[in-house]
């Protein structure tokens, strides 16, 4: 039992976190949809991985202590908050498809699949063919996005334009003549 404690008391100070982290990354979303010169930073894809991973934590510790319920209300509660705020940078899809490469898009893969798992599981739980249809979505997306950083990575690398630093650059390209 003191181990579900402990994952409980982490738990919490992730969620503690996660408020002075949300209220940060909101405010470059405001600023982001007001100004059309402004780039949203791939980061700005941190908002949906701790309410995705919080529902997850619970299940997860709801099962650790017996319980019989597949999915509790707070495990819900950031599923569907995860899902509001994934809708919310959707609507910065236009200003994204047109930002130049850069090795910081790996910042949406992690947060695009703990999402996609979160609501696999809510799709499963209630069984409702439009939370199936959400969920094969978000599945497929973090697909595609996985797919489509590795292979640009790959290029840029291959390429030569990462990395950009050229005192790193340089030391890459000697390491591979040797």
């Amino acid at each position: 039992h003191g181990q579900v404690n402990a994952a409980e008391f982490n738990l919490a100070v992730g969620l503690l976190f996660w408020i002075v982290v949300f209220v940060a990354l909101f405010q470059n979303v405001a600023s982001a949809l007001r100004s059309s010169k402004t780039d949203p930073s791939p980061t700005m894809f941190l908002f949906i991985a701790p309410p995705a991973a919080a529902a997850l934590a619970i299940v997860a510790l709801e099962r650790a202590r017996g319980a019989d319920k597949p999915l509790v209300d707070g495990a819900v509660f950031f599923v569907m908050v995860d899902l509001f705020l994934f809708l919310l940078l959707l609507r910065l899809l236009p200003i994204w498809v047109f930002q130049k490469f850069n090795v910081a898009w790996w910042a949406y893969i992690f947060p695009l699949s703990t999402a996609a798992s979160t609501m696999v599981l809510y799709a499963n739980w209630t069984g409702l063919l439009i939370w199936k249809i959400v969920a094969s979505i978000m599945t497929i997306t973090a697909i595609a996005v996985i797919v489509l950083v590795a292979s640009l990575t790959v290029y840029h690398v291959f390429r030569g334009r990462i990395p950009v630093d050229d005192k790193a650059r340089a030391l890459y390209c000697r390491s591979q003549r040797s």
